[in-house]
């Protein structure tokens, strides 16, 4: 079978990258090709046409094949300032979608469906959060005059991501509140489909110890992130726990500016150490070194880092999430907090209670959720079975 991943942002990485990864991986490991077809992401993708910038008028918005990567090759778009214009199709990429027997949309909203509308091959759409959702979160940090701006374009996205769940043959979530919101808009053809991740590579390094650090890690420029309320969780567990454990910061950097203020200002900071740019093959390292694995997110589709964090044995302290409610059996492998203001507050408590009682045993817990309902071997089947029903369904 020819299938073609359509995504973007991939050179980027982050969560929507690394599901492309692992499904490209596992794929060809069952003796598929495979192809990744990357869409400009960006108002500033050198390789697409921009309104105001009349000397990219005649730029061909035909794919070009990343010379490191044969099989990976990235379009541009027409008018890429406009966002809209990102997710439209594209003449040629349409028809070398067409020589494909199958096309897999990986995205973290439902809009860039509507790239691969004009295609014929069967086509499933592989999506964790929606765009209003995820704008919410960007929105509180910025300007309030570009925060009115912002907002004022949600509601034509919110109906480009409606048209593009009515345009694919089946729509794969990684959450049921993502489930049912497919629903809600008319798109019947759905199904329950995280991504997986390979135990055999996340898995414990040694016995639970409570005196390790505490890892956060992910995109540290991310504002849906909320760094700032992960070190004020940490100011008040130092403060009322009396135990030495580090706080570690790690993931692609840079620091967001919000982050880089609140560290600067930190009465802990000696305590908090920022690892920028981990290598992927470094991180089971870096969680194995971990006690309890910190999630402050305002928004979370899924939340692989999560997911290979438990995979290694810590046991996960979040805000409530959509993606954190998913996986994260409070009491069990973890504690959920409330957003709000007193999320630090209840982060800091719910660290405390991990590393003095029943750490341990969360531990063991958050290792067999992942073995039991999110290895690769299982999810990567069901990926399958899904494209065995689109294709017979299709045909």
């Amino acid at each position: 079978m020819r299938v073609a991943i359509v995504t973007q942002g991939y050179l980027d990485g982050g969560g929507v990258s690394a599901i492309v990864s692992w499904l490209r991986l596992g794929l060809a490991e069952h003796g598929h090709e495979v192809h990744v077809h990357d869409l400009a992401a960006s108002s500033r993708d050198s390789r697409s046409r921009r309104f105001l910038s009349p000397a990219t008028w005649r730029l061909a918005l035909n794919s070009e094949e990343e010379p490191a990567d044969p099989e990976l090759f990235h379009w541009g778009a027409n008018w890429v300032e406009l966002e809209s214009q990102r997710y439209k199709p594209r003449a040629g990429l349409t028809a070398a979608l067409d020589t494909y027997d199958l096309i897999q949309v990986v995205a973290g909203g439902p809009a860039l469906g509507l790239s691969v509308g004009r295609a014929t091959p069967p086509k499933a759409l592989q999506v964790a959060t929606t765009l209003l959702m995820e704008r919410k979160a960007h929105l509180r940090d910025m300007p309030p005059a570009k925060q009115t701006a912002k907002a004022f374009s949600l509601g034509p996205l919110h109906r480009l991501e409606v048209k593009a769940l009515r345009g694919v043959n089946e729509v794969m979530v990684e959450n049921s509140w993502m489930e049912r919101w497919v629903r809600e808009q008319g798109q019947t053809n759905v199904t329950f489909a995280p991504p997986g991740i390979d135990i055999d590579v996340f898995r414990p390094a040694r016995t639970w110890d409570p005196t390790r650090p505490i890892i956060a890690f992910g995109r540290l420029a991310d504002t849906r992130k909320d760094w700032p309320t992960a070190v004020s969780a940490y100011e008040h567990f130092v403060a009322t726990a009396g135990m030495e454990n580090q706080l570690v910061l790690a993931g692609k950097g840079p620091l967001s500016p919000a982050l880089e203020r609140k560290l600067a200002a930190s009465a802990v900071r000696d305590r908090i150490r920022v690892r920028l740019d981990v290598p992927e093959a470094e991180l089971p390292q870096l969680l194995g070194e971990g006690s309890v694995f910190l999630q402050s997110s305002l928004e979370e589709g899924l939340g692989l880092a999560g997911l290979e964090a438990m995979a290694c044995g810590l046991p996960m302290v979040a805000t409530r999430t959509v993606g954190s409610s998913e996986y994260v059996i409070d009491g069990e492998n973890g504690f959920l907090v409330a957003q709000g203001q007193e999320a630090a507050v209840e982060l800091a408590r719910s660290l405390v209670d991990v590393l003095t009682s029943g750490g341990e045993a969360m531990s063991a817990e958050a290792v067999r959720t992942c073995r039991d309902r999110y290895s690769s071997v299982a999810a990567l089947k069901n990926f399958l079975a899904i494209y065995e029903r689109l294709m017979e369904r299709t045909r």
